[in-house]
């Protein structure tokens, strides 16, 4: 059991433990992530937010899960987020096969589509978001990379929306300093389980 509890503390120790993962670790990890994420029901899910794994900071492939998706739903949209650093703010991007990705070096260095090369979606469209996270604790809250794009734009989205995050670490006990900004999950994704919250 994980004895820091503080967003800052568990920040710090996710980013090291997720950074010193192994190449085949990793890999077998994704796989299992996948099969979990198939036990799940997408039956309703017209439009998905996904994200852009990260490379230096060792973030789960997301690129197979939307291939699934689409493998069992071919009409489902995915989009992706776009973020302005001078607001926090965050937008969504439905990905066309002419969208282009770019790094925006303003943020955490995520890769983000080009203004113009997609459509976009009013955060109340959205029906699933794959949520990005570090780690998070039993009551399905998060630790990010502290910037809260998310948060500000989860309480944006409808109340029929649901929230996933996926892990590669099993949850801690609590996070001392959650605030009422923060957004709590529906379920959160593990290589051994999914765990629901509500």
């Amino acid at each position: 059991m994980n004895t820091t509890s503080t967003k800052k503390e568990l920040r710090n120790a996710y980013k090291i433990k997720r950074y010193h993962l192994a190449i085949n670790k990793k890999q077998k990890y994704d796989a299992q992530l996948l099969e979990q994420i198939k036990t799940l029901n997408f039956a309703d899910c017209r439009i998905l937010l996904n994200f852009y794994p990260i490379d230096k900071y060792q973030e789960p492939n997301t690129f197979i899960i939307r291939d699934y998706l689409l493998s069992i739903n071919p009409q489902m949209k995915i989009a992706y987020p776009i973020t302005k650093i001078q607001d926090k703010t965050m937008n969504a991007i439905y990905q066309k096969d002419i969208t282009q990705f770019k790094e925006n070096t303003e943020s955490i260095g995520m890769m983000e589509p080009l203004p113009g090369s997609g459509e976009w979606i009013h955060p109340t469209e959205i029906d699933v978001v794959i949520v990005p996270l570090l780690i998070f604790d039993t009551k399905g809250y998060r630790v990010g990379m502290g910037k809260g794009f998310y948060d500000r734009y989860l309480k944006l989205c409808s109340k029929k929306c649901k929230f996933i995050g996926i892990s590669y670490f099993d949850p801690v006990p609590k996070i001392e300093d959650i605030h009422d900004l923060d957004v709590p999950l529906h379920c959160c994704v593990t290589p051994n389980q999914v765990y629901v919250f509500s």
